[in-house]
């Protein structure tokens, strides 16, 4: 078996309003439907505020009350893309492995949907055997949902359901 590293390519991320990205294009003149932010380089392993912030997009959010100014970036959908090299030699299984989908996300592979995870505290696994073995790149896209609507830690935390760490590192 073979784990596909995406750490060393070259990813982006573009910012949309919930269930745009499931959309593509506009039913009444058929273009692409347009995002809250263009395509920009980002980092992988890593988050959208760092991404927004070395973009340039959003100020410092771990500064004084910046956060405050950042809090529509949990409201929005974030697609991440990048062309990833596979694997040349050998034969057998080959899979796609991530170690940390912050919080719900639909995993796709030259457009084609994978599967859907959700939780950050266990891997999301994906055989991509055929797509690896038919070509040299593949296109992997992850589209993640915005943040879970959900009571706070600040109330009963028996009444929250959702597994998250506390911060971003």
């Amino acid at each position: 078996m073979k784990e596909l590293l995406l750490n060393g390519e070259k990813w982006e991320v573009k910012g949309y309003w919930p269930w745009v990205p499931l959309k593509v294009s506009s039913m009444e003149i058929g273009q692409e439907l347009l995002g809250v932010t263009d395509w920009m380089p980002a980092t992988v392993p890593g988050g959208v505020h760092a991404d927004l912030l070395r973009a340039g997009l959003i100020e410092d959010p771990w500064f004084g009350l910046n956060s405050w100014k950042c809090e529509w970036v949990e409201n929005r959908w974030w697609v991440y893309r990048a062309s990833v090299a596979c694997p040349t030699q050998g034969s057998g299984r080959t899979e796609l492995v991530f170690k940390g989908l912050d919080y719900e996300a639909q995993v796709f592979v030259d457009g084609k949907l994978l599967g859907e995870h959700e939780g950050m505290y266990h891997e999301a696994v994906f055989d991509v055997t055929e797509a690896a073995r038919e070509q040299e790149r593949m296109e992997v896209t992850v589209m993640f949902k915005h943040a879970p609507d959900e009571m706070s830690q600040i109330g009963l935390t028996s009444r929250t359901h959702t597994q998250k760490k506390q911060v971003q590192l």
